[in-house]
């Protein structure tokens, strides 16, 4: 992950035989940049890489893009609009969307505890 340099944190990397994985994040992505600026700047990235890392890119079974939505019990729903722009992008280097929804963690969530009448 050295190809990219200190434009992404590696979350992972790792495999055996064959079979070996990546996973990476934009560094600037937790600066409240779009799920579109986000992508785009990986793929700026992936454009930029040497021949021989790119032709390591192009050689994966797998290419994807994976965008993670922590939920919560608000709102009730939630819209990721990406642009055209993005999306042609992604296929421009042959790679895949993968929307991750994540579960809301209720234990950091204070729900208010229910009222029970009593009966007198």
């Amino acid at each position: 992950m050295h190809a990219l340099g200190d434009k992404v944190f590696v979350l992972y990397v790792g495999g055996r035989r064959r079979k070996y994985e990546a996973h990476v994040e934009l560094a600037s992505s937790h600066m409240d940049l779009s799920a579109d600026d986000t992508i785009l700047g990986l793929i700026d990235l992936i454009r930029g890489l040497p021949r021989v890392h790119r032709k390591t890119w192009d050689l994966a079974r797998r290419r994807e893009f994976n965008v993670g939505i922590e939920a919560g019990l608000e709102p009730h729903g939630f819209e990721l609009r990406l642009r055209q722009q993005t999306l042609k992008a992604i296929t421009d280097v042959r790679g895949a969307l993968v929307v991750t929804v994540y579960a809301p963690d209720l234990s950091e969530t204070r729900l208010p505890a229910k009222r029970v009448r009593r009966k007198r």
